[in-house]
């Protein structure tokens, strides 16, 4: 078996990961987070209502060599080669016209059933120091997402149907009634990972009582993603020393009835890596795929 194979190998990290701290008023309250500069005059500086803690120890196992057996629908999460000369980072325009179209293709490529793809965002993240971050801008060098998460909700992926639909009804119901998934191909930008590369979970072993709903909030809108508690039995997996020519396809939302609705993923830190651990680029494109058979 996969899981076997996998985690026969010797190599594995061991580290605890941040989950929710999970607290009774959220009975009663929604959870929220703040991703927007708060002005100095505002009589509060409240970011959010969520506190994270670490679990207990978890085998972060490393799959290379292995990369080629993880499927989208069995695990939510799938490794590729993909070589692109795209490089022109600074010029959101520029990403959406070139880089795109490329990972549309990309998709098409290496997603099962995939008749039309939708980009609606990408993230560039960084781990070293910037001059600043526009935290309502979620394009713009931001730090990597060192919580275990998973990016959207149902809710926000109905919402984002209904923008691409643009008021046609008749899209719409096309759109919805289709099989949608949400996948997100996410990559270096320079040499090799060795700080902060990205844990991926096994989505088959997520227990849904587990995922609580988080209001992102930004400077002009809103969305909605999962914390997570945590829960012994997990599987998490990660590709060493992951280059710029290798990718992630991670899945957040499928609405077919599969093993792998979803693959949970955070940023971690190699323990054996120095106080400083070198710097780490990475870009991520968030993408609709609809199938309409």
């Amino acid at each position: 078996m996969l899981a076997d194979k996998i985690q026969n190998k010797p190599s594995h990290e061991l580290v605890r990961l941040r989950y929710l701290q999970w607290d009774d008023k959220f009975l009663t309250e929604k959870p929220f987070q703040l991703y927007a500069d708060i002005p100095a005059d505002s009589p509060s500086s409240l970011r959010g209502n969520v506190s994270f803690e670490e679990g207990e120890p978890e085998k972060i196992h490393d799959v290379r060599g292995c990369d080629h057996e993880f499927t989208l629908d069995g695990q939510g999460f799938k490794f590729i080669n993909l070589r692109t000369d795209f490089a022109n980072w600074d010029d959101p325009r520029a990403v959406q016209n070139g880089y795109y179209q490329e990972m549309e293709t990309v998709l098409q490529d290496n997603v099962e059933g995939a008749d039309h793809v939708h980009i609606f965002e990408h993230r560039v993240n960084q781990v070293f120091p910037v001059t600043h971050l526009d935290l309502g801008d979620a394009s713009r060098y931001l730090s990597p997402a060192g919580t275990v998460h998973i990016d959207l909700t149902a809710w926000e992926v109905l919402e984002k149907i209904k923008v691409l639909a643009g008021g046609d009804k008749d899209q719409l119901a096309r759109l919805r009634d289709s099989r949608v998934r949400v996948i997100n191909i996410w990559r270096p930008l320079h040499g090799d990972i060795t700080s902060w590369p990205l844990a991926v979970s096994d989505g088959s072993r997520i227990h849904l009582e587990d995922l609580i709903a988080v209001d992102q909030v930004r400077r002009h809108s809103r969305g909605e993603g999962y914390v997570i508690r945590y829960r012994p039995g997990l599987e998490w997996y990660y590709l060493s020393h992951m280059t710029r020519e290798e990718a992630l396809l991670l899945k957040n939302f499928d609405s077919a009835d599969v093993p792998a609705k979803f693959a949970a993923h955070a940023a971690f830190r190699i323990p054996w890596m120095g106080p400083e651990p070198p710097r780490r680029t990475s870009v991520e494109v968030r993408a609709l795929v609809f199938s309409f058979t």
